[in-house]
């Protein structure tokens, strides 16, 4: 292989290399959690507080209720919503 040959695929290994970094940043930015709450509701800090506390502080993304659109069917707080879809009403620590 030449020079330039040599040149292109360097140019070519570096581009998808770039491209899969940015991919990999793109997954890890990805929400776990939604946790539905209120601000005046203990056990909706104590939940977000432990999902921050073991899976990050990008882990959830908080609803507040009295604010944001909640579901009608959450008439209690916390309710975490999985990303695979489970729910779990009230403080849980096994997720």
């Amino acid at each position: 292989m030449n020079k330039v040959g040599v040149t292109l695929l360097g140019i070519l290994l570096l581009l998808v290399c770039v491209r899969v970094y940015s991919l990999l940043n793109i997954v890890k930015d990805v929400k776990k959690f939604i946790v539905y709450g209120t601000s005046w509701c203990g056990y909706t800090t104590k939940q977000r507080k432990h999902l921050d506390s073991k899976y990050g502080k990008n882990s959830h993304t908080y609803v507040d209720c009295e604010t944001g659109k909640c579901p009608k069917d959450i008439t209690s707080f916390p309710v975490t919503i999985s990303a695979s879809g489970n729910k779990v009403v009230g403080f849980n620590t096994e997720m």
